[in-house]
């Protein structure tokens, strides 16, 4: 729920219209983040906290369907959406069987803090993670940190 784009990216309105219940003139230049669509309560209970069970629940489906905009929507939306989507499923999945992964003590919290431009990062300028990779039984795990 940290989108890399937390920039507005801008729109005319139009023709006049109402929006949630409020006016907006036609010409009226509009938009919104990512970031904050993706910190509604109305879809996600405790959005600023880690809680991938979210994801698990059947509560809610359609509000965090509607809120979870990664990509954007419409006609703009990403052109590489579905090929960003089925590697980045492959790789988490590859990742995860072959590593148990852990923030770093040595991170603070306002290290990852969004850094707010266009793309965004951790505040920080860094995300240490410490990974364990899993291995059989009877065999020694190695630890790797990795540095950006």
């Amino acid at each position: 729920m940290y989108p890399t784009i937390v920039a507005i990216l801008p729109r005319v309105a139009k023709k006049d219209t109402i929006v949630a219940g409020l006016h907006i003139p036609k010409g009226t230049v509009v938009g919104t983040q990512n970031y904050t669509i993706h910190r509604s309560e109305r879809a996600f209970h405790d959005p600023d906290n880690f809680l991938p069970e979210r994801w698990l629940d059947d509560k809610n489906v359609d509000a965090r369907k509607e809120a979870f905009v990664p990509f954007s929507v419409g006609p703009r939306r990403c052109i590489g959406m579905n090929l960003a989507q089925m590697e980045l499923s492959k790789l988490i999945a590859a990742f995860f069987l072959r590593f148990n992964a852990t923030i770093d003590p040595s991170m603070r919290p306002e290290e990852m803090r969004i850094f707010d431009s266009f793309n965004a990062g951790p505040a920080g300028r860094r995300l240490l993670i410490r990974l364990k990779e899993k291995h059989s039984e009877g065999e020694a795990p190695g630890t790797i940190t990795i540095q950006h």
